[in-house]
């Protein structure tokens, strides 16, 4: 046999293997990354159906104050700032679900704000603030006329926003919950990625 035959045959052999064992090394990597991924996924699903998705669904009206209940008897008062944010996981959250952590964040801030105006109303102080506080600063000679000379027209409307908002909270909680049962059926890997800027990622 010619001698370079058996070199060519040789090296291709040599050649051949290697290419084996390097496929078969990212395929080892890639198995791990997409288990670890699943993990950090899973992580932050359980964040979200134990905080966030179940507040959402049930803003309650109590007392002259607004509070969120997660659960029968469990309530938390709508405030600036929760334990949970602090945790890193929800920061990874904010990271992979931008839109998501928007329109959180949004609705919160909506809550917050008639939370306080609420809180004015029942104390009968400061009516006609009340009003410009729902209608976003609008000038409006005629209901801020009302305002001031009807607890009951401020009372009716401050109740209509949040029952608009309790709505929106809801949509958004059933719009969230379909998306995460979406990927963690098929969009690990696809539309939950690996991010560089993540501190769970990074660790991959």
């Amino acid at each position: 046999m010619d001698s370079g035959a058996i070199i060519g045959g040789v090296i291709g052999g040599a050649l051949t293997v290697a290419g084996y064992f390097l496929v078969s090394r990212w395929q080892r990597q890639k198995a791990k990354e997409d288990r670890d991924l699943s993990a950090h996924f899973e992580d932050i699903r359980i964040l979200l159906e134990a905080t966030i998705l179940p507040m959402a669904k049930n803003l309650i009206k109590m007392g002259g104050q607004l509070y969120y209940e997660p659960s029968y008897g469990v309530r938390y008062l709508v405030t600036k700032k929760y334990n949970f944010e602090e945790q890193e996981v929800f920061k990874c959250f904010e990271l992979h679900f931008p839109a998501m952590t928007q329109e959180w964040k949004g609705l919160h801030e909506k809550a917050l704000k008639y939370s306080d105006a609420l809180k004015k109303l029942e104390t009968k102080r400061n009516i006609i603030e009340v009003i410009e506080m729902i209608e976003n600063g609008h000038e409006d000679e005629t209901i801020l006329e009302k305002g001031k000379n009807s607890y009951e027209y401020a009372r009716e409307q401050l109740f209509a926003k949040i029952q608009e908002l309790q709505e929106q909270f809801k949509e958004f909680a059933k719009r969230s919950n379909h998306k995460i049962v979406v990927i963690n059926t098929y969009g690990i890997g696809r539309e939950f990625k690996k991010l560089r800027k993540c501190p769970i990622c990074k660790k991959f």
